[in-house]
């Protein structure tokens, strides 16, 4: 969907951060139109803190990059957020990430075609 431009990726800018394989092919490739990278502001890093305080109140207490992932698709409005992290998984849905559904990508959703 997002080659043939029906979708858009949104992500955080700490995504930089956390990716060391292949670090300089995601950067080329979040040039991209289809590809847009947030800079995690103050709205942001509020979101994290209540995601991370609401979270933390059912024993679940997301890392702080994990929860900035969620806190920008909430924000951005994303229909989901796609990971392969466990932890991160287990929120879909939840209050916590305000029922924000977070799933595995499937089929060519699992590579990033770098």
């Amino acid at each position: 969907m997002v080659e043939r431009r029906q979708a858009t990726i949104i992500t955080s800018e700490v995504v930089i951060s956390e990716v060391l394989e292949d670090a300089a092919k995601l950067e080329e490739l979040m040039k991209r139109p289809e590809y847009f990278m947030v800079t995690p502001g103050a709205p942001i890093q509020r979101k994290v803190r209540d995601i991370r305080t609401a979270a933390r109140e059912i024993g679940r207490t997301p890392k702080t990059p994990d929860a900035t992932f969620i806190a920008t698709a909430l924000l951005y409005k994303a229909e989901a957020l796609h990971t392969f992290d466990g932890p991160v998984l287990g929120l879909s849905g939840l209050t916590c990430v305000d029922g924000l559904t977070i799933c595995k990508p499937s089929g060519d959703q699992t590579t990033l075609g770098f």
